[in-house]
């Protein structure tokens, strides 16, 4: 009896109670990420929604570090990123307010 509990545990809850499948994936991508990608600064951040987390390591943390990455090949390659909002014309946005950016996405 205890077996089937554990599993309806792990099946049907969303991350919120110890034991949860998206609980352990969450635990095992804090071990093994470091805290840039996870936004974990602590060992039990995001462990109360853990599929939040998920989420956000997932479609928002995880792209916005590979584009970043992908900017300063760029940027070194002699590539910077240009822009032409308006259609007026372009111009080169500067890393100073690239890297802000980043970081504004990556500081949690």
């Amino acid at each position: 009896a205890s077996d089937a509990s554990a599993d309806a545990i792990l099946l049907t809850d969303l991350g919120k109670e110890a034991g949860s499948l998206t609980l352990a994936v969450w635990s095992g991508a804090k071990a093994v990420l470091p805290p840039l990608l996870t936004g974990a600064g602590t060992t039990d951040a995001g462990d109360k929604d853990a599929l939040g987390s998920l989420y956000n390591l997932l479609f928002v943390r995880l792209p916005t570090f590979c584009v970043g990455v992908g900017y300063v090949v760029n940027l070194t390659q002699g590539h910077p990123l240009m822009m032409d909002p308006f259609g007026t014309g372009a111009f080169e946005v500067s890393p100073i307010i690239v890297f802000a950016a980043l970081w504004a996405i990556l500081r949690y």
